[in-house]
């Protein structure tokens, strides 16, 4: 908004023909309450304050996360599982049966108990729920009929994804939103994909690339959508559990899988 909300200098040195850290910026950002866009600037400046050299980088400020109203979902998975997880990180309430998500969401980390309990969470889907598996381990999976492929990231994980797929669960993200996310667990930025997979005739959410052995390089999914019945089944290979309470993204496009904000959708 045209203000200055912080500034700081200190003395540096600079190794001739090298680099070196020069330590973080540090500042507390103001309460907005919608997204706000700012600029971090920084400057190399000699004894006689002639800038040197200087450098900024766009950054994006977002309005404190609400707590969600009252907002239930099914757990399938390990107790400590990245489902779990994604639920404690967004105070979700956890319905003691999958009954209780019909019209509602059921978050699966475990296709084990997937298979255990596959003619309750294909009637629940028909009749309206939303089935999200998470992080699915490399390998080929029925789900709906369907055989989905899931396999490394080939040259590595990836720190960004694509959004533009046009696809309602990402509809108002901006063009970088999906890349180089803060992990607390490791105090530091960190892949959000290790793993894509090809589901044909799914619908697209997130999507990225990845090299088969004669070097081809096609396009491949992050986050994908079947319509089934009254409901969904969406595959996300995203890493989001741990990452919701630092990265605003991350947080509603978490919020926007568990199916609060459906209106997004429409």
């Amino acid at each position: 908004g045209g203000r200055v909300i912080a500034a700081h200098g200190s003395e540096v040195v600079v190794p001739r023909c090298g680099s070196a850290f020069q330590g973080f910026v540090r500042f507390r950002t103001p309460e907005v309450d919608k997204r706000t866009r700012a600029v971090v600037r920084v400057a190399v400046l000699d004894s006689f304050c002639k800038t040197l050299h200087d450098s900024c980088v766009n950054i994006d400020i977002h309005p404190r996360p609400e707590p969600l109203p009252e907002h239930s979902v099914a757990l399938l998975g390990e107790p400590t599982g990245v489902a779990a997880r994604l639920a404690d990180e967004l105070s979700l309430s956890v319905a003691e049966d999958l009954a209780a998500a019909e019209n509602g969401t059921i978050l699966i980390d475990s296709y084990a108990g997937f298979q255990r309990r596959r003619a309750e969470v294909m009637r629940a889907v028909r009749h309206g729920a939303r089935a999200v598996f998470l992080e699915l381990p490399e390998g080929d999976y029925r789900i709906a009929e369907e055989v989905i492929s899931v396999v490394g990231c080939g040259m590595g994980p990836r720190h960004f994804v694509s959004r533009d797929t046009g696809h309602p669960l990402v509809r108002g993200f901006q063009r970088e939103d999906f890349q180089m996310w803060f992990d607390p667990d490791l105090d530091r930025v960190a892949p959000l994909l290790n793993s894509t997979f090809t589901a044909p005739g799914w619908n697209a959410v997130l999507t990225t690339g990845n090299g088969d052995w004669r070097g081809e390089w096609h396009r491949t999914l992050a986050v994908a959508e079947r319509q089934c019945g009254g409901g969904s089944i969406i595959v996300c290979q995203l890493c989001l559990a741990g990452r919701t309470q630092h990265n605003p993204v991350a947080r509603e496009f978490a919020e926007r899988l568990v199916g609060w904000n459906r209106d997004v959708a429409k």
